[in-house]
């Protein structure tokens, strides 16, 4: 086995640990928030499917909060 030193010449293994070495660059994030990103890359169908689901949500807590009412009635 032919040692590390043989293989790399002494000026490749300094550029290489100098790579290593330099800090990675800052990542960019988007500047849209999670909701609009979400919305905007759904199809129609999947709006029509998360507007069915918000509206059984809504109807399924009115249900609770009558039932509340009647309980306490």
């Amino acid at each position: 086995m032919e040692k590390l030193s043989q293989v790399l010449e002494p000026d490749e293994t300094d550029d290489h640990h100098a790579k290593i070495l330099q800090p990675s660059p800052p990542k960019r994030t988007a500047t849209m928030s999670r909701r609009e990103s979400a919305t905007s890359s759904c199809s129609t169908d999947e709006k029509a499917m998360i507007a069915a689901k918000r509206k059984l949500r809504e109807v399924y807590q009115e249900a609770e909060d009558a039932k509340r009412q009647l309980a306490h009635n």
